[in-house]
């Protein structure tokens, strides 16, 4: 699932992919309300593990969430 979005940077820094970079659903409810969304690679992103671990921190777990944030750390 990881390999099938076809991305190679990480979803929220845009550095490259780490060795063990983990696949973070986007909206970990759905999967509770529908479980075929576990396997797909569009209900995700892909992040290196420091990435991950700052996601889970800042409870981002929607995507608008994720993307505000996002947008925040990021300097223009």
């Amino acid at each position: 699932m990881k390999n099938a979005r076809g991305i190679s940077t990480d979803e929220l820094t845009g550095e490259p992919l780490e060795r063990g970079f983990a696949f973070h659903h986007a909206n970990p409810k759905e999967i509770h309300t529908d479980p075929e969304d576990v396997l797909n690679p569009s209900k995700g992103r892909n992040l290196n593990q420091a990435s991950h671990t700052e996601v889970h921190r800042e409870k981002l777990f929607d995507e608008a969430n994720f993307e505000a944030y996002k947008r925040k750390r990021t300097p223009t």
